[in-house]
């Protein structure tokens, strides 16, 4: 892996683990308006964000093209 690669997964991990955060504390704060609304799209992302590290670190063309056609499930939430 050369240094652009590591760039983006590290780029796309501090994504999903910042998304994964804003779930947790928008989910905390679900008596707010908009508050479970907001939980579930920053959920999405996280989601999003997990199946695309899984796609890059994916050991086979297969496999990453597996992952790669399961994130549209979290772009259509």
């Amino acid at each position: 892996m050369n240094w652009q690669i590591i760039c983006y997964l590290a780029a796309i991990v501090i994504t999903c683990l910042l998304a994964g955060f804003l779930t947790w504390y928008a989910w905390k704060q679900r008596g707010l308006p908009g508050a479970r609304s907001y939980a579930a799209l920053a959920l999405s992302e996280c989601l999003l964000a997990l199946v695309e590290i899984l796609s890059v670190v994916s050991p086979t063309l297969a496999l990453a093209s597996f992952w790669f056609r399961v994130r549209f499930v979290s772009l259509a939430v």
